[in-house]
């Protein structure tokens, strides 16, 4: 029998789905360099944002680290949640006295995880012995 979706979970479906191309949008990256940056196909994220695939957990939290956003941002229904953390205006001053930083034109930095650590090694079996 096929899972039942409430219409919660398909609001929430929905509300991510255009919060990931948002803020991929806001922060000004293109679908090749958010998959460089945090290792997952193209299509991978296209179907994320078209609602058609599900990302696994490290993978949204990955692109929150990248787009610069709190996971509540996906998910939220407060649009001053969305407001407040959205990257400021070009014509807004950056702040008191610092000269604005000129735009990169260079790719975003990849995220950067710690190594797993090796997985012990298993003793093999000597089959002269057998």
């Amino acid at each position: 029998m096929p899972k039942k979706k409430t219409i919660a979970r398909l609001h929430l479906q929905s509300r991510l789905r255009s919060r990931l191309k948002q803020a991929r949008l806001d922060a000004e990256l293109s679908r090749a360099a958010v998959c460089r940056a945090i290792g997952i196909s193209p299509s991978a994220l296209t179907g994320a944002e078209t609602g058609r695939i599900h990302l696994k957990a490290i993978d949204l939290f990955l692109l929150a680290e990248l787009y610069g956003r709190p996971l509540a941002f996906f998910f939220s229904d407060d649009v001053e949640l969305a407001a407040q953390d959205a990257p400021p205006e070009p014509d807004e001053p950056s702040g008191a006295g610092e000269p604005a930083e000129a735009p990169s034109s260079e790719e975003p930095a990849p995220v950067l995880l710690p190594e797993p650590s090796p997985a012990p090694r298993r003793r093999q079996r000597d089959r002269r012995l057998r």
